[in-house]
């Protein structure tokens, strides 16, 4: 446990590992980094399974499944029990108490690890990526660091609900004479007995009761609302959640929504807590509303009452929804009419082209992968088929998996997409889904995504998440932190050279250059994301100069890749922004892409890495055990190679047999080919351009000197042993294996 409790190279892995890795952590006396823990929770949620050990057992059908008898043992054995004349007195049952239930205990448990590494091995051919397991190490740090409660503010608050409530219950039981007013079954008695019928004491019914109600019966029924107010629910929640250092932890849930990959709350639901207020933003239901009236409309002003039309619409039509779902969202009890719906979602969708071509796009693409099983691509993003499960390839990289799809028919007639999930009642079934709902998946897969993005910049420039909300992220700030400067980081372009200004001396000589020499070395675009790749200083200043047009060279590239090109683009000379370029070194060395082509790339990244390493605290690769990997992949000429360099590297869980590379190989860097040598994978020599150098041939008298060389032999000192039976080419070869291998070892020679 000693050797491999926080050792990145060691991947220990658990289901839901933050339960194993947090008691670990207090077994051994201190905290448990989360970098290395890999969970298979996560994983399963990755390819849309559930999200309980014994549920995911039985979706893949594994030989051993969860004992399902292990919950009343782990409440036996796991919690303190009530001190009673039979047990006592104790407060906890320890084996001695009952061996049987003890060792029914132990086989509970070591089934649970045989289902777990099950379930591990069955998943092996669907990877979680490197910047996704990144993701889950942030959580895991942001739920260790936990967000402090003011105790205070919870118990005060408390206290006076508690008051309140108690003067509620008395005023209550004077107007009624009853005992418990606050009981629904007495309340509903007692209103029935002035002259007031209702099936339900709910919110809604008590709500529309008060318009019907005077005297007695209307002031019973307001302090009925009054005590049943759950205002105070979350600070209960929080102090009984609240831990010893007077935090909370624990409350994200890593990929709590599968599939999209969302987080969901846990133990203090902090997801409907008071928003901010943004007054400065543009408010959408105005813009759609004057969207679909072709009208102005400013809320409490001009046309202020087709604001709801258009916020009723923008909520419910935006994924497909129609008439129904305009129902669903209240637009009757809102006011308006059922003749009005039919035309406001013609209108909407008239308003909307976009946005209904896309569904239109996505529902095409699927339902073409599903019957030819090949690739599909549409708005930048790729549905694939493999292995049973249909992926969708988000922008940013990463797959929504919807496993055994099939193309069904709808209670319509029509042609619909189907695929096996959890549904409603959280049963695994097969699922009718179409091009809208998947729309609705890429939408809110890719604002996690987004947010995820910005949390890491957070997290990478020194700022410390405590919790995060939809879109939002919560922070212990330090005070030289603003607001404006969180807001850069969070939204600012990933270039890390920084932005000159006219009288900058760089920005005046580079001004003077193109004016004497003219435009001579086009401004890079990358037609995938819109991005300028290179050339951004040149562009600043053909902007300043007015000019409208020039010449560029356009690139079709992914956004990895992009950031691989910019740095590699801008040379080692110049000045760099440091936290951009913390933040773009972050995101490339979570990058899945490992073709990195750039003649000075390795040059480039070390320039890169000793500028970060000397001039910031911030630790840019505090996420990620691979450093360069994905420049380095570039310099091996095949998978073969690959997995010989760096199995992890080739997506391989054990080291091949064959452990290095021949000790001298051809690899491949610009398309030149060099002779290197290589040991274990690790670079001994970089050999010269095979072109440009003949091979040379040795006799054996050469041969032998080398391996009499290797061994520290004498240079007539005879061969014995198995060197006796080596030709001299495997004597040389052999010798020289053993030096290496001594080396490693730390011996000196």
């Amino acid at each position: 446990m000693k050797k491999i409790k926080n050792k990145k190279d060691i991947i220990k892995s658990a289901f839901n590992a933050q339960f194993e890795r947090v008691c670990l952590s207090r077994f051994v006396g201190h905290r448990l980094k989360p970098v290395g823990w890999h969970c298979s929770r996560v994983w399963s949620a990755t390819l849309g399974l559930p999200l309980s050990l014994r549920d995911v057992g039985t979706v893949l059908g594994l030989p051993r499944q969860k004992i399902t008898a292990g919950k009343e043992l782990v409440h036996y054995f796991c919690t303190p029990c009530k001190p009673t004349k039979s047990n006592q007195k104790r407060t906890r049952n320890f084996p001695y108490h009952a061996p049987n239930k003890w060792q029914q205990f132990k086989q509970y448990n070591q089934r649970d690890v045989e289902v777990e590494m099950e379930i591990t091995q069955k998943l092996e051919r669907f990877p979680v990526t490197k910047n996704e397991w990144g993701n889950y190490w942030m959580d895991q740090d942001i739920n260790d660091r936990g967000i402090r409660i003011d105790q205070q503010l919870v118990n005060n608050a408390i206290r006076c609900q508690k008051n309140f409530h108690d003067q509620y219950l008395q005023v209550s039981q004077k107007l009624t004479g009853l005992a418990n007013p606050n009981s629904p079954l007495q309340l509903k008695d007692w209103l029935h007995q002035q002259g007031v019928k209702t099936n339900s004491l709910s919110k809604a019914a008590v709500a529309q009761l008060l318009h019907t109600t005077t005297d007695t019966v209307h002031q019973v029924l307001s302090l009925r609302q009054l005590l049943s107010k759950s205002s105070v629910k979350k600070y209960q929640a929080m102090q009984k959640a609240m831990c010893q250092d007077g935090r909370v932890h624990g409350l994200r849930q890593f990929y709590g929504a599968n599939r999209t990959g969302r987080w969901a709350g846990h133990l203090v639901q902090v997801q409907n807590l008071p928003r901010n207020s943004m007054p400065d933003l543009e408010d959408i239901y105005c813009a759609s509303a004057s969207q679909m009236f072709g009208v102005p409309v400013v809320k409490h002003g001009i046309n202020g009452g087709l604001r709801q039309k258009g916020k009723i619409a923008e909520l419910a039509l935006g994924y497909g929804g129609s008439i129904g779902a305009l129902k669903a969202m209240g637009a009757i009890k809102l006011g308006l009419t059922e003749e009005e719906l039919p035309p406001l979602v013609q209108m909407w969708r008239n308003a909307s082209p976009h946005i209904v071509q896309f569904w239109w796009d996505i529902d095409r693409a699927a339902k073409e992968c599903i019957k030819t099983h090949l690739p599909q691509t549409t708005h930048g993003m790729k549905f694939i088929y493999r292995s049973g499960c249909m992926f969708l390839r988000l922008r940013s990289g990463r797959n929504l998996c919807y496993p055994q799809p099939k193309i069904g028919t709808n209670r319509f007639g029509s042609e619909s997409i189907t695929f096996m999930g959890i549904n409603t009642v959280k049963k695994w079934s097969r699922i009718e889904t179409y091009g809208a709902k998947l729309v609705e998946n890429i939408v809110k897969a890719a604002s996690r995504d987004l947010l995820a993005e910005a949390m890491r910049r957070l997290e990478a420039t020194g700022n410390s998440i405590v919790m995060h909300i939809h879109d939002e992220a919560v922070i212990d700030a330090p005070a030289d932190r603003s607001l404006e400067k969180i807001v850069k980081i969070m939204t600012d372009d990933y270039n890390p050279r920084k932005d000159l200004q006219p009288g900058d001396l760089d920005y005046e000589k580079l001004k003077r250059s193109m004016k004497e020499f003219g435009y001579v070395d086009p401004i890079i675009w990358n037609q995938q994301t819109g991005h300028v790749v290179g050339g951004h200083q040149r562009l600043k200043i053909l902007q300043d100069e007015g000019i409208k047009e020039a010449e560029c060279v356009v690139v079709n590239l992914g956004e990895e890749k992009e950031k691989a090109l910019n740095i590699a683009l801008n040379k080692i000379s110049g000045d760099w922004d440091k936290d951009k370029l913390v933040l773009l070194m972050t995101d490339l060395l979570a990058a899945e892409d490992e073709s990195y082509e750039s003649k000075t790339s390795v040059e480039v990244v070390k320039h890169v890495r000793k500028y970060v390493e000397k001039h910031t605290n911030s630790n840019p690769w505090k996420y990620y055990e691979s450093t360069m990997e994905s420049i380095i992949a570039n310099h091996v000429e095949n998978m073969t190679d690959l997995e010989n360099y760096n199995y992890r590297l080739a997506g391989k869980k054990h080291k091949p047999v064959q452990q290095q590379l021949p000790l001298l190989s051809v690899v491949n860097n610009n398309g030149k080919k060099y002779k290197t040598k290589y040991y274990h994978g690790k670079l001994v020599e970089q050999g010269t351009d095979w072109s440009k150098k003949k091979t040379k041939t040795y006799t054996a008298e050469e041969l032998d000197a080398q391996a009499r060389n290797s061994l520290h032999m004498k240079p007539d000192e005879p061969f014995t042993g198995k060197w006796a039976t080596m030709t001299p080419a495997e004597r040389s070869a052999e010798a020289l294996h053993e030096c290496f291998v001594a080396l490693e070892k730390g011996v000196d020679l």
